[in-house]
């Protein structure tokens, strides 16, 4: 289950690091009360959840924001949809419309989470929302980018519910491995010059 493809906050923390979010689930949330004890028993425990959540990567303020964005996904996704609407997304439009707004929304979060200062948060927020500064990404290249995306896209919604994805008509014609061997060179052609270690080696 791609976490990026996730349709909603809740659906994204039961794909995204799934090992964390089942000890946040089962020795936080649960033992906090849950969602037994009414409304706002439930978002205060949600909110604590998160928040305890974002501590567990560090002692830094950024962490402790990103726990609190997340906390706040999870409270106001509940708030406005019903419980029993949330956990069905019916029709492509609908579940591609809520993939697009929920991926947007974790990278955001993602910035919160390397952000060194409120200044860049700021100032990195004012870029995305205006667009001062140009872009990062030349046009070329993002278009490509895009079109990368759009394709594992496609890919994972026809093997979405197939047993065993090689028998799918995307995978049999031959989608599946162009778009992974797509992935791969997109990779390779946008990451930054220069050896970076991986983010989860210093937790």
């Amino acid at each position: 289950m791609p976490p990026y493809l996730a349709v909603n906050p809740s659906d994204f923390w039961r794909r995204w690091h799934i090992s964390l979010s089942t000890w946040l689930r089962d020795y936080l949330y649960i033992p906090l009360g849950g969602n037994r004890h009414g409304t706002l028993m439930t978002y205060r425990n949600l909110m604590l959840t998160m928040l305890l959540g974002g501590l567990w990567h560090g002692a830094a303020w950024n962490v402790v924001l990103w726990g609190l964005f997340h906390g706040l996904l999870l409270v106001g996704h509940r708030w406005l949809v019903p419980v029993s609407v949330a956990a069905r997304v019916d029709g492509v439009s609908t579940r591609l419309a809520s993939q697009v707004v929920m991926f947007h929304l974790v990278c955001y979060g993602w910035l919160l989470f390397r952000a060194t200062s409120f200044a860049q948060i700021a100032s990195f927020t004012r870029a995305l929302l205006t667009g001062a500064g140009g872009f990062a990404v030349p046009i070329t290249p993002m278009s490509t980018l895009v079109a990368v995306v759009s394709l594992l896209w496609l890919v994972e919604a026809w093997v979405r519910n197939a047993v065993d994805p090689r028998r799918s008509p995307g995978w049999r014609w031959g989608l599946g491995p162009v778009a992974c061997g797509a992935l791969l060179v997109a990779i390779v052609v946008f990451s930054p010059p220069g050896t970076r270690s991986f983010i989860y080696f210093q937790f």
